[in-house]
């Protein structure tokens, strides 16, 4: 009986590891009234991330606990910046929260640096101009300040270029098993590639889905990703099924309100 009964706890513990682990942070910052985050940071996170500000209480406090592990495991370097980096890098983290708050898997192991350019920069890959990329070998990620401004203060383009590139690296991340605690994630990534490659004409034809998504293959996550935050009843109305497999590969639904 008492091996029965091990063998239970063990497998409640080894499965549900994480939820405990949170509930245990949410009761500790509840009952002692400790910042997690400074409150300068919490001022930057509230005016750059309308996510958070909708979050309910116990979820905020999630939010802000994965933001600050997140600011001890990524370095970020700053090109030609001589002030207020701490607000840029927190409105940059708060997007990877967001892309990952439904996730166990939200640090995005493959990636440790962020570098952060005033605005687009020549690329050291192919000597173009860019606003963003993702460099896997470097373990690198590569953003415009002036486009990751306007796609977190501009919320009806569906474009954000600090969510696209954080999902191509949280992409190369699962796909490459560097971490394995979503094992959900592939497999209904290729549900997701699988319905866009069947309807591709249509979602460029109804012009719905801007064309970029559809000009090679791993952009088409990263754009629908951006269209899923930015707006969620748009894609649900017009692509249910697709929007549905959205939810599930992040499982989380932004038309879901915290009661």
């Amino acid at each position: 009986m008492f091996e029965i009964l091990f063998i239970v706890i063990f497998f409640i513990i080894s499965n549900y590891k994480d939820e405990l682990w949170e509930f245990l942070i949410i009761v500790y910052y509840k009952k002692t009234n400790k910042r997690i985050i400074s409150e300068l940071e919490e001022r930057h996170l509230k005016s750059y991330c309308s996510y958070y500000n909708q979050l309910n209480e116990n979820d905020q406090i999630i939010f802000k606990y994965r933001l600050r592990r997140l600011k001890s495991s990524i370095k970020f370097i700053f090109r030609s910046f001589d002030g207020q980096k701490k607000e840029k890098m927190i409105a940059i983290l708060a997007n990877q929260v967001k892309l990952t708050f439904g996730l166990q898997c939200y640090k995005i192991k493959a990636f440790e640096r962020i570098i952060v350019y005033p605005t687009e920069y020549k690329s050291y890959y192919n000597n173009e101009m860019h606003i963003g990329e993702t460099n896997p070998g470097l373990g690198t990620i590569v953003m415009s300040w002036r486009d990751v401004y306007d796609g977190i203060k501009i919320t009806s383009d569906n474009l954000n270029v600090a969510l696209h590139e954080l999902t191509h690296a949280l992409y190369f991340t699962m796909s490459y098993n560097y971490d394995d605690c979503d094992s959900h994630f592939i497999s209904t990534y290729k549900k997701i590639m699988a319905y866009t490659g069947k309807y591709r004409q249509k979602m460029i034809d109804d012009g719905l889905i801007r064309a970029y998504a559809f000009s090679n293959k791993h952009e088409t996550l990263p754009v629908l990703v951006e269209h899923f935050f930015e707006n969620p009843e748009e894609l649900k109305q017009n692509y249910p099924k697709l929007f549905k497999l959205l939810v599930k590969l992040l499982k989380q639904n932004p038309l879901v309100e915290d009661e």
